[in-house]
């Protein structure tokens, strides 16, 4: 997984919560390969890594909070449903991270009218 890419990672994970294809060991693998490189995901793949940590569940909220921190700076560029995903992936896990969730906020406001009604009701579910 080290030649992976970063969406390769994030598409990883994501299928392996798509398939409800919880193996953790794989999954832990992944994230050990992605938390070296999280500077270089961009907001869709922070989001989608997120969704499948809480789709799945897998509790590795040392990774949770890995992604919060890459996320921190770049999620304010990411599109409705990147953003109700990170937010639903938090909340979800009842993880609470004021600085991120703040950051969901504005970019939501921001870009309130490309929210379809599912991500309005995640994002709202997820405060």
């Amino acid at each position: 997984m080290d030649m992976f890419l970063p969406q390769q990672l994030a598409n990883t994970a994501w299928s392996m919560a798509k398939l409800g294809y919880a193996d953790v060991p794989l999954f832990n693998a992944t994230a050990a390969a992605a938390r070296t490189r999280l500077d270089q995901y961009l907001p869709q793949d922070l989001a989608n890594t997120a969704w499948s940590l809480a789709a799945l569940p897998i509790a590795n909220r040392p990774f949770l909070h890995s992604i919060a921190a890459a996320a921190l700076r770049t999620i304010f560029s990411g599109d409705a449903q990147d953003l109700s995903n990170m937010a639903w992936a938090f909340a979800s896990f009842g993880l609470r991270h004021p600085p991120l969730m703040d950051v969901i906020a504005a970019a939501s406001l921001a870009r309130i009218a490309e929210f379809s009604a599912p991500n309005l009701t995640m994002t709202a579910w997820s405060y």
